[in-house]
């Protein structure tokens, strides 16, 4: 008897054994399954996200140009500035600049050539458009330079968005920097 009752005992704890190691290993499948689905989840969120912005990146310039002597004036939000809306937000001073208009020309073209992810896109004898790209996300803004005898008219905007930090401001502030050496 006493022999039947220590294997019982010993049957009975394999079984208690083997119940245990199955929940565990249960519950580990079941975590690391429920760790990959969250982990899935994320990346397609963040994916979505990632597509979603970059798809309002703009793709093509708005009507820009000068007409009548006229930029095309900023929109309501604060994610352009303007030398020529002297009494509004937006508005920027113009760049002075000593020479002719081709040398103030040439000088504009080599700076702009100088710095990071610009694209001249249109040149004329008194009038340059420029696509700057954004670091991160690949924004386009376009800037717009109308050279005048006495000066250099500015126009400088975000394709996208409300909001630019004063991304544009800030450029237009460096290059007028850079025409002063």
């Amino acid at each position: 008897m006493m022999r039947r009752t220590c294997v019982n005992t010993a049957a009975t704890n394999t079984n208690s054994t083997s119940t245990t190691s199955t929940n565990t290993t249960s519950t580990n499948t079941v975590a690391t399954r429920t760790s990959l689905l969250k982990t899935a989840s994320t990346k397609i969120v963040v994916l979505c996200g990632f597509a979603l912005l970059t798809a309002c990146a703009g793709s093509s310039a708005p009507s820009l140009g000068i007409n009548e002597g006229l930029f095309l004036q900023c929109p309501p939000s604060p994610n352009c500035v303007n030398s020529q809306m002297k009494e509004d937000s937006h508005y920027i001073a113009p760049i002075d600049m000593s020479g002719s208009i081709e040398e103030k020309r040439d000088v504009l073209t080599k700076i702009i050539a100088s710095l990071p992810r610009t694209k001249l896109i249109k040149s004329s004898e008194n009038y340059l458009l420029v696509e700057f790209e954004s670091k991160l996300m690949g924004y386009v803004d376009d800037v717009e330079f109308l050279i005048e005898a006495d000066q250099i008219q500015v126009r400088s905007a975000s394709r996208v968005g409300y909001s630019d930090l004063d991304a544009n401001r800030k450029r237009i502030e460096t290059i007028r920097r850079l025409t002063q050496f």
